[in-house]
């Protein structure tokens, strides 16, 4: 089953479409989101091609496997990467007996958009509303100030917190000398922890992802 065929012909996409089917024979779209972050969309694309482009195994799925696919496009051109279930289509049109870890850590990736919740690290997407049960949290991207040689450089990470009533609050990450601290806030008088370095397991979040607790 060899083949030369790339994962893309293209690279210089301005616009990603996640979109969650039914199954792979009924496609109403159960899910979907468009991202512009480009940021985003370049560490997917590098996500993928490090996944082997020749699938050794094919495989046969019933008509309700679930089905989501990923659709890279600019103003005239788009290509699209297919999930049957948790299993990529690869170029060779076959599947990967052995799923390598990007593989696993995309679908993972994926999945925890459709399906956020707390202690589970989310890609940082600008500007994409990600919904808990009691709120929403939307990244609005980082700033960086240059203060040298008077003071120290420093990053700012922007989030806006929405309760289900309504209610904002923004919440200003900022890092320089130190890295970036874990943010409480308050929805509904519950408290919450948000995380962008590390996790509370010490695993690594920084710089693409975020993660969101409870506190105890």
């Amino acid at each position: 089953m060899a083949t030369d065929r790339p994962w893309f012909n293209h690279s210089e996409f301005k616009k990603l479409v996640f979109t969650k089917f039914k199954s792979i024979s009924d496609r109403t779209i159960l899910q979907q989101y468009v991202i512009e972050d480009e940021k985003i969309i370049q560490y997917l694309l590098k996500c993928i091609q490090a996944i082997p482009a020749n699938g050794d195994m094919m495989i046969s799925f019933g008509p309700d496997v679930s089905y989501l696919n990923l659709s890279f496009e600019d103003e005239e051109y788009s290509e699209v990467v297919h999930f049957y279930r948790d299993k990529i289509k690869t170029p060779s049109t076959g599947f990967n007996s052995n799923k390598s870890v990007n593989e696993i850590q995309l679908y993972i990736d994926v999945e925890a958009l459709f399906h956020p919740d707390l202690n589970k690290k989310i890609l940082r997407i600008e500007n994409l509303p990600i919904q808990f049960p009691n709120f929403s949290i939307r990244y609005l991207g980082s700033t960086f100030e240059d203060h040298a040689p008077i003071s120290i450089t420093f990053h700012k990470d922007t989030f806006l917190v929405t309760s289900k009533n309504g209610v904002e609050e923004r919440i200003t990450i900022t890092s320089g000398q130190l890295p970036p601290q874990p943010s409480e806030f308050k929805v509904e008088g519950e408290t919450y922890v948000l995380y962008t370095y590390k996790t509370p397991t010490k695993e690594s979040v920084y710089p693409m992802y975020f993660l969101v607790e409870e506190k105890k």
